[in-house]
């Protein structure tokens, strides 16, 4: 499926929910503490390639590489106020100034990465989220955590009690080449289905060797979809990194690109959805309104004829 037949499938005012801007590390240095080295994704990079697929929202998460410095994601949101929404990283050192400060500027969730600084067990991770909970709930944003599905067994109890929107990424982070009545996909599930989180579908390059050709992913996806498609975003993870070790180092690793076509991205959503104009209006429209809070009739408005 080329660019045009998608941004022809896809409603308007579709967006990507979870995408990663990499800026000039002279300007927004990357912090120390990290498992890797990217390269460059700037915010002119993914623009013309988001509008020449149909999509003109995202929203910016904020990579590891940065640690809990969000100078560059805020930057990025400032560029286009209305269209962009943000997914910001704090620890125990960001001030009530600094979180206001984010939320006027289209911040409305926080981060949380048990995954790519090493996999915590499940008391390192109870005090992880209740600590993000505690700074977070005065602002009414919601908790974005990546999570091993396995995990979600243990957390179970925890995240349905939390006074917070959830929301999990990558799919829960399932692991796809096991069978789909593995636990932690049960769990997942469990919460969805009950509307105690909302999950990214997208990702599949995380969960299966085969990144976009595993039907077993395709079974997990229509599963979730089957569960409560009214608390499921979707997301490209662009600009897709490369495998990594997962892992702080004190020489990070130099990390390139998948390269993922984002057309077939689209095209394997579209699928899951069994290409229904309701669902697609549900999954990339509705949802990402509710959640980040788009309340404008701005999308992103670039020349499809400058696309990368």
């Amino acid at each position: 499926m080329s660019a045009p037949e998608t941004a022809c499938l896809l409603p308007e005012q579709a967006c990507d929910s979870h995408i990663h801007v990499i800026e000039n590390p002279v300007s927004y240095p990357f912090t120390p503490v990290r498992s890797f080295t990217p390269g460059l994704a700037p915010l002119d990079r993914f623009l013309p390639l988001a509008a020449g697929h149909g999509i003109s929202r995202a929203v910016v998460v904020q990579p590891s590489v940065y640690g809990a410095d969000n100078r560059c994601l805020l930057a990025t949101l400032d560029r286009r106020p209305g269209q962009l929404r943000g997914v910001a990283v704090i620890d125990a050192q960001t001030s009530e100034a600094s979180l206001q400060d984010m939320d006027s500027r289209g911040v409305r969730g926080i981060r949380l990465n048990l995954v790519s600084s090493g996999s915590l067990g499940p008391e390192a991770a109870v005090q992880a989220i209740d600590a993000a909970v505690r700074l977070i709930e005065p602002l009414g944003w919601h908790l974005q955590v990546f999570v091993r599905a396995a995990l979600l067994d243990h957390l179970e109890p925890l995240l349905r009690e939390l006074p917070v929107a959830l929301v999990l990424d990558h799919m829960g982070y399932i692991d796809a080449t096991q069978d789909v009545r593995q636990p932690g996909f049960r769990a997942l599930l469990r919460l969805l289905a009950d509307g105690r989180c909302w999950v990214k579908l997208g990702g599949a390059h995380h969960i299966s060797p085969d990144e976009l050709g595993n039907p077993q992913v395709d079974r997990y996806a229509r599963e979730l979809v089957a569960a409560n498609i009214e608390r499921l975003v979707w997301g490209s993870d662009w600009p897709h990194f490369a495998k990594h070790a997962r892992k702080i180092q004190a020489t990070p690793e130099r990390v390139g690109f998948r390269n993922l076509n984002y057309a077939a991205l689209i095209a394997m959503l579209v699928r899951w959805l069994d290409a229904s104009p309701a669902a697609l209006e549900q999954v990339l429209v509705t949802n990402p309104r509710r959640l980040y809070g788009f309340d404008s009739d701005d999308g992103i408005e670039v020349d499809p004829g400058a696309m990368t």
